[in-house]
């Protein structure tokens, strides 16, 4: 029996190598445009995180060395006996800490809270020390709620201290616009005169108390 001739031996080894060239060319366009993407994610990256340290560290000296303003909040919660509201004016001749949070906030529950609850000891008899805590709510309005910041107060055993809802749906907090925070868990502290003393991310409690002290001599 003959045999045919073995024609398409050769073919089949040209497009081996044809298909061998184009798959290297696709792998390398894979990598190429996977770098680039990276790429690309870093850029981004990199910005979101210089604009949040520059807005961090510049917003809020901007407002320090200035009459605090109003907290123009209706929602409170634990007030002194008396009272139906509170404002800065309340707390003239105090120091006042300005706490800021808001019930969805791991670094509330981390950092934010557990300050706020050594200082509160350390000062709970002092008459020229005073607390406040403000729920200044920027996202999660429907998790970050007037009921949810009482019931983070409770769980962190603070009934003394008075609470404060300031939120508009959508929108920044009033608070945060008025004293220019810009995330929580946040600090505002306010000496005898009612003047911002400092507004930045919460510190040790070592260095609250020694700020906290040095305003009490001011």
């Amino acid at each position: 029996m003959n045999e045919l001739p073995n024609v398409d031996g050769p073919e089949k080894v040209r497009g081996n190598d044809s298909d061998s060239v184009d798959g290297e060319n696709s792998a390398n366009s894979r990598v190429q445009n996977a770098v680039f993407v990276i790429f690309a994610c870093l850029c981004i990256a990199g910005c979101f995180v210089y604009a949040a340290v520059y807005y961090a560290t510049n917003r809020s000296t901007e407002f320090e060395e200035r009459i605090a303003p109003s907290f123009e909040i209706t929602q409170w919660a634990q007030l002194p006996e008396g009272k139906e509201f509170l404002d800065v004016d309340d707390f003239r001749g105090k120091v006042l800490y300005i706490y800021c949070f808001q019930s969805r906030c791991h670094g509330c529950r981390e950092h934010g809270f557990p300050i706020l609850q050594e200082l509160n000891k350390n000062y709970k008899d002092d008459p020229d020390v005073a607390f406040v805590a403000i729920q200044t709510t920027f996202e999660g309005w429907e998790h970050n709620t007037f009921e949810n910041a009482q019931k983070e107060m409770e769980r962190f055993e603070l009934p003394e201290i008075p609470v404060g809802h300031s939120a508009v749906t959508g929108e920044r907090s009033p608070v945060m616009i008025n004293f220019g925070t810009s995330a929580t868990p946040w600090v505002v502290m306010l000496d005898r005169r009612g003047i911002v003393a400092y507004n930045h991310y919460p510190m040790p409690v070592e260095k609250a108390v020694e700020i906290i002290e040095q305003l009490k001599e001011s």
